[in-house]
């Protein structure tokens, strides 16, 4: 099997052609490589702390089989809380014990990151999907062979 596209429409087209187990599979292959890629740098440049910078990760979206998001997880709360900010907060006793200021650096970065996903998915996305075609092809020749 071989595609050729020449851009978004076409690569859109072309993984729509296939069956839908493997063009989900696909387009979230290509979505998680562009966040790697184009994404995950420019954020690792505007978060505070190491921790942060080494928790950026690119995760599926329940419930969405062709989707991905990027963002920082969990285990760097910190850096969540300065980017989100807190509301303010009371212990059990009435104490005030304050809030975080917002300070979201993230969302003019996520911003101006939706031309370059673009360009990138027009620009590598034939080649990307090409190789998982590839890969694909090779596996699903193994699982022939172990048969026959």
């Amino acid at each position: 099997m071989s595609v050729t596209t020449r851009g978004l429409k076409e690569t859109r087209k072309a993984i729509d052609s296939i069956p839908a187990k493997f063009g989900n599979k696909f387009m979230r292959s290509l979505l998680r490589k562009t966040g790697k890629v184009v994404v995950i740098p420019k954020i690792a440049n505007a978060v505070h702390t190491s921790k942060a910078r080494n928790n950026i990760k690119v995760q599926a979206v329940r419930g969405e089989k062709r989707a991905v998001m990027v963002g920082i997880t969990s285990d760097a709360y910190k850096e969540r809380w300065l980017q989100l900010g807190t509301e303010e907060r009371t212990t059990k006793k009435g104490v005030n014990t304050g809030s975080i200021r917002e300070n979201n650096t993230l969302a003019p970065i996520f911003d101006e990151m939706i031309k370059p996903v673009l360009n990138y998915i027009m620009n590598e996305g034939e080649t990307e999907i090409k190789k998982m075609f590839k890969n694909t092809n090779k596996g699903l020749d193994r699982k022939i062979s172990k048969l026959g």
